[in-house]
């Protein structure tokens, strides 16, 4: 069984040594028994963190926030290995194409940007058009549309050809205020996004053509902050401002409400599927990640706390093991989950 490595604690800092209650829970197959969290000792420090992404192959660790610059964190050195700097103000959301090579950032200052991870250069000049602050940007897995969302209550796609550079290809209207998150579907079929107005918009893509599947989705009482589909594609999951969490079901022609997850006190801003699908993680203003049977829709373990203020995003790791955190107090956490050890020796045994 592979060794994970370890990010570095920050031990200058006591209160930051965390250590949640065992997890009893077997589903498929991904029994998660402990779950440890540890703080990355990022050096120079970080301003609140706003995104949070990992490498396809689990790598590299890309964290962004409100100081503008982009760090990836190397897993198995647990060291910065690049820093990108271009934008000129705080950075929303990061995300990567579906081999790695390609990086997007959405920022603060109205831009989107793109990036070859390789060299750590910028591929092209700002992609200019929105006219307010990029909140969301996705990539579309085994395609070549990029999504962001905007303060404009725009979602546009941009088209990127052989030399990664990327032109307009359409604007999406409907929502009726600040669009906040995109989201792509496993399968690049789809296109999920979430606004301000209390809504989440579903579309389809075919043959170069995007249509919205039915109405808009109406599920929640306030402004709708993050989604995420599963990556079965059985699921939508969407979480709000009013602290709750709708999954939608998307096995039939027309996504439906299935469940409404209840458990946080306060506005729920961020939350992710585990690789498998089984699992949702959620966090927002209360300062924990609550760990949800994402069929049973229930709370698989005691919130995970640690961090000191709101937690801003999650992002499972590509194979499972790890949920990575980040927040406005200036932290990145790594929440290892790890398998029994009776289970664990039988692995280890057969190699």
């Amino acid at each position: 069984m592979p060794t994970f490595a370890r990010f570095t604690l920050n031990t200058t800092q006591d209160s930051l040594h965390v250590k949640a209650k065992d997890l009893k829970y077997n589903h498929g197959e991904v029994p998660v028994h402990g779950v440890e969290g540890r703080v990355l000792d990022i050096e120079n420090g970080l301003e609140s963190v706003r995104s949070l992404c990992w490498s396809p192959d689990g790598s590299v660790l890309v964290c962004a926030g409100d100081d503008k610059d982009i760090k990836l964190v190397d897993f198995n050195s647990n060291a910065v290995s690049r820093t990108l700097q271009g934008h000129d103000a705080r950075v929303w959301s990061v995300g990567f194409n579906n081999d790695g090579s390609l990086m997007a950032s959405a920022s603060k200052d109205h831009t989107i940007r793109l990036w070859r991870i390789e060299n750590g250069g910028a591929v092209s000049v700002p992609l200019k058009g929105h006219t307010g602050e990029v909140n969301s940007v996705a990539l579309q897995p085994n395609g070549n549309l990029i999504a962001s969302g905007s303060d404009d209550c725009t979602v546009k796609l941009w088209e990127v050809d052989g030399d990664n550079h990327a032109t307009l290809k359409t604007t999406l209207d409907g929502h009726s205020a600040w669009v906040r998150a995109v989201a792509f579907s496993a399968d690049g079929r789809f296109l999920a996004t979430a606004s301000n107005d209390k809504s989440v918009r579903l579309w389809a893509i075919q043959d170069g053509k995007v249509t919205q599947v039915g109405g808009p989705l109406l599920g929640h009482s306030l402004g709708v902050r993050a989604i995420s589909f599963s990556p079965d594609g059985k699921c939508l999951a969407s979480a709000s401002f009013d602290n709750t969490i709708v999954i939608w079901s998307l096995t039939s022609g027309e996504p439906k409400l299935k469940r409404t997850l209840y458990g946080h006190p306060s506005g729920v801003w961020s939350l992710c599927f585990s690789p498998d699908s089984h699992l949702i993680a959620s966090a927002g203003f209360d300062n924990v990640i609550r760990v949800w049977d994402a069929a049973a829709g229930r709370q698989i373990c005691d919130p995970l706390k640690g961090h000191t203020s709101a937690i801003n995003t999650l992002a499972f790791s590509p194979r499972g093991h790890a949920i990575a955190s980040g927040g406005d107090d200036g932290t990145v956490r790594l929440w290892e989950l790890s398998r029994p050890k009776a289970e664990k020796d039988v692995l280890d045994s057969s190699g």
